[in-house]
């Protein structure tokens, strides 16, 4: 993705070259960045000390923070396991679900790749620049949001590149809602 490489090595950006897998799968990797907790086995997450972990957003919530969260594989969630236990104010899941329940989906390389005429990620990514609008320039309101995305990338890592003009277009609209401004701090 030369375009998107080419973005993100501009001044103000840092590369996670150092973040290392905890292990296989995404639901453990991500899970130990948003709760500080080592998981080393989705099973554990059965386990009440996985289950009623702090998730970071919480500590937003407490804060007064406008909280966002939401995926965009439906078929495999990330948070199907948390969910219940960890509600986000801001999270599209159910709307989602019942978009893809009600329009034609296009699966491909195992995903929904297509719901209805739109690429399965852009409503996640449309859902973002959403809240940025409302959040932080209407209301001035201090946010945090956790938007994954996966269709394209899960088992597939070149699947991306045919879409790096569109991830660079997003990038650039949330550029102008000046959510990068408050990396230059």
């Amino acid at each position: 993705m030369p375009l998107t490489a080419k973005f993100v090595r501009r001044e103000g950006w840092y590369s996670l070259s150092g973040y290392n897998k905890m292990a296989d799968n995404t639901f453990p990797n991500v899970y130990t960045v948003l709760s500080g907790l080592a998981l080393l086995d989705e099973h554990a997450f059965r386990w009440p000390k996985y289950r009623y972990a702090k998730m970071i957003w919480r500590d937003y919530i407490r804060a007064g923070y406008a909280t966002a969260v939401t995926e965009d594989v439906l078929s495999i969630p990330l948070f199907s396991r948390i969910y219940k236990w960890t509600l986000a104010p801001y999270n599209i899941r159910s709307l989602l679900q019942r978009i893809a329940k009600t329009l034609k989906t296009y699966v491909r390389f195992g995903y929904d790749y297509c719901i209805g005429r739109r690429l399965a990620f852009s409503n996640v990514y449309d859902f973002c620049a959403q809240f940025i609008t409302r959040h932080m320039l209407e209301l001035d309101q201090p946010m945090f949001g956790f938007f994954w995305s996966c269709t394209f990338t899960h088992d597939d890592y070149n699947v991306a590149t045919s879409l790096d003009r569109i991830f660079v277009d997003y990038l650039r609209l949330f550029e102008q809602l000046k959510l990068f401004d408050i990396m230059q701090h």
